[in-house]
Parts: structure tokens; sequence; C-alpha cells
């Protein structure tokens, strides 16, 4: 082989490998600059979502399932004990130690599928396979959309009762309102605090 056919091998060899090193580096800089565009789309999109509400919209301070049970309980108790006689004005605070738990309706299909089977040896063997399937039963409404169909609520068990009541100074009226408690909350008096308010 001549000395000019191996210096063309040589440049052609040198051109391959400068276009590897070329084509290496492209596809590196293509590379980061996605990375670099994901997570500048992430952090553009965690600024949409932790950015303040603008003045006069209404913010949707959603309570967590605990909180709404407690609220709805204490409203239902001031509207109770706010009716007993020398009680005035009353305020309740409920708490809980979890949220209410609920058991829905449910559609089951279970499928049966038997299979036989003959080895050769004559020997024979029976595989029965079972396979349940459940879905929750939806209600269709027509201002809140689908809602699952409540079968059974477990309510939660009750921690403490604190009320102030303006007519808790009088004995007779602070022993009514322990007893009201007691009966519709079904709890014992030891987990009942009545107070005198303003």
């Amino acid at each position: 082989m001549s000395s000019e056919t191996k210096k063309s091998w040589h440049s052609i060899l040198e051109d391959k490998n400068k276009f590897i090193w070329l084509a290496a580096a492209l596809f590196l800089g293509v590379g980061l600059m996605l990375i670099g565009s994901l997570s500048k789309n992430s952090e553009e999109s965690l600024q949409v979502e932790m950015s303040p509400p603008e003045q006069g919209t209404m913010v949707d301070t959603s309570l967590s399932a605990i909180a709404k049970a407690e609220k709805s309980l204490e409203q239902r108790l001031e509207q109770i004990l706010g009716k007993i006689e020398g009680a005035g004005d009353v305020a309740v605070t409920v708490f809980l130690k979890e949220s209410p738990e609920y058991e829905y309706a449910v559609n089951v299909s279970t499928t049966e599928k038997k299979i036989d089977e003959t080895d050769g040896g004559g020997g024979t063997r029976i595989t029965t396979e079972y396979n349940e399937d459940g879905n929750i039963v939806l209600v269709r409404s027509g201002t809140s959309g689908e809602n699952p169909i409540i079968v059974k609520e477990i309510k939660p068990e009750i921690q403490g009762v604190l009320v102030v009541a303006a007519g808790a100074k009088d004995p007779l009226v602070k022993e009514k309102i322990t007893r009201a408690l007691k009966t519709v909350l079904n709890i014992s008096p030891t987990k009942i605090s009545v107070l005198e308010g303003r």
C-alpha cells in the first residue's frame, strides 16, 4: 500500500473520529437543553400554583375531613344547646379522634372458570379459577356530578367537648347542658367541659 493511500485512510479515520466527537457533543448539548427546559417548566408551574390569589377573588380554604365533621357537629350542638332555658349564647368546640368512615355500595361481579386437563399418563386435573371485580356505585345528580352511594357511616370517636355558655354560672343550667351532651353524643361526663361565658 502506498504512503499516499495510508495518508488518505489516516485522514478518513481522523475525520470519522472528529465526526463521532462532534455528534456526541451535539447530542449532549441537546440533552442538556431538554433537561433545562423541563426543569424550567416545572419551576414555572410551581410558581403558578404557589402564587397568591388576586384581591377580591374567593379563596377555597378546603378543610380536612376531620375538621369538616367537627365543624358540622359543633353547629348542630350550638343550635340544640342554645334552646336550653337559661343557657344564653353558646359556643361549642368538638375534638374528634379521627374523621368519619364510610362504606360505599359496590357492584361485584364474580366469574368462575373451570379447566379440565389430561396428561399423557391418563391423569386428569380440574382447575377452578375465580375472579371477582368490584366497582363503586355512583349516582348522578345535576349539581354535584357523580357521587358514591353510602351504605354505612361509621361515626368517629369523640375525644372531648368544650362548651362556653353565658348561663353556665347557674349550676342547674350547667347540669342540663352536660346531661344533654351526654345523651346526644353518648359520651361520659369526663369528656365534657362546660364553662361560663361572658
